[in-house]
């Protein structure tokens, strides 16, 4: 038995718990999560700590110093919340150069465990002191990693990470996120986003795309999100599209999110690439193509290679609004290639990205780490 600890301020929301339940159910892994006892969320607020049922005997909620703060917050007692089951394998769901990874370390040269790191990094960043001390001791020290896309393995490579890899996506709850048993009937095209609303996610795209598309077909615009751009998007809105055409969210529950998914005929991610930032990965698009929905991304960073190992969508090459309002008219005009690309969407998502898909991933590279495999070099 491979006693497996897990580190995710994620894990402080319960979705997000789904995939370590998978992962527990391996018979030769015993899994415990440590987790914020309480997070500022910037997408869903203060949040306190809830376990899974199946997770409760698992779970140590922690106490955390600067909760909602990615790189800097720390536990206040890590290594008391790890004595309880000192792990042979430890999971760190947190960049390689953050305050919570320079603590592992600390207590790795205690507790001997090995350690497997995830890299979500895909564009290459140099980091100021303390950051940029900290990453290349992880990088050293640590004993696999699991990547988020091929974009981010290369990145840790080039920065001189050379441990055993493996890419591994983000999961997608395809029990959850799953079609309208009856889908819904909308006398319009009903074109959604959900995200951040910052100018590198090209809301502002989006929203001068369904202006066009509005000159000739019928078509509404609901977007999820919040951010720094929301008050201009809106007024954007106002200016160029329809009356009563838009609806917006700061956020919605959770658990509201399948059936908002639900009411659409298409979901849009048209990010645009920046010096610093490219879409890492588009988990709304496996949401959306779970639910059934099929999608248009940008040829931003990882939607294209998402869009091709699902087959659920339409690329258009970032910026380009009158090609995005072209792929929406394309899909607006063809019911069979809606429903071609929605079904053969959810299968690929199903396959790629389920919570069973991953937690093998995940369960397979934990288990290549338990005792009695060779020491890395230092």
């Amino acid at each position: 038995m491979t006693r497996l600890t897990v580190i995710s301020h994620s894990c402080v929301l319960p979705e997000n718990q789904k995939i370590w339940a998978e992962v527990a159910r391996h018979p030769d892994i015993e899994l415990t999560l440590i987790a914020p006892a309480f997070w500022n969320s910037s997408l869903h607020g203060p949040v306190e700590f809830k376990a899974l049922p199946e997770l409760r005997e698992r779970s140590v909620p922690a106490r955390v110093y600067w909760p909602g703060k990615l790189h800097f917050h720390t536990y206040s007692d890590l290594g008391p919340a790890m004595t309880g089951s000192v792990p042979d394998v430890l999971y760190l769901d947190e960049d390689p150069h953050s305050f919570v990874a320079a603590q592992v370390l600390s207590i790795q040269a205690i507790m001997d465990y090995r350690l497997i790191i995830t890299l979500k990094q895909n564009v290459p960043k140099r980091y100021p002191f303390p950051f940029g001390w900290i990453e290349p001791r992880v990088y050293r020290l640590a004993r696999a990693a699991a990547a988020t896309s091929q974009d981010c393995l290369d990145v840790a490579i080039a920065k001189g990470f050379h441990r055993p890899a493996e890419v591994i996506g983000y999961p997608i709850d395809t029990g959850f996120f799953r079609p309208r048993e009856t889908p819904s009937v909308s006398d319009r095209l009903r074109v959604g986003y959900a995200g951040r609303l910052t100018a590198e996610k090209g809301v502002s795209d989006l929203i001068e795309a369904v202006a066009l598309v509005q000159k000739t077909t019928p078509a509404q615009l609901a977007v999820v999100g919040t951010g720094p751009e929301a008050a201009t998007l809106g007024k954007l809105a106002a200016a160029q599209l329809q009356p009563g055409s838009f609806v917006s969210w700061d956020r919605l529950p959770p658990e509201d999110m399948a059936e908002w998914y639900q009411g659409l005929d298409v979901l849009v991610l048209p990010s645009l690439t920046t010096p610093r930032w490219k879409e890492q990965f588009g988990r709304v698009l496996g949401e959306a193509l779970a639910c059934g929905v099929p999608v248009i991304g940008s040829s931003s960073g990882f939607i294209p290679d998402f869009i091709d190992l699902t087959s659920g969508g339409l690329v258009y090459p970032e910026g380009d609004v009158p090609a995005l309002a072209e792929a929406l008219l394309r899909l607006s005009a063809d019911a069979g290639l809606r429903q071609a690309l929605a079904h053969s969407g959810r299968e690929g998502v199903v396959r790629e990205f389920g919570l069973p898909a991953v937690a093998a991933k995940i369960a397979h590279l934990v288990l290549s780490q338990r005792r009695g495999a060779p020491n890395p070099e230092a």
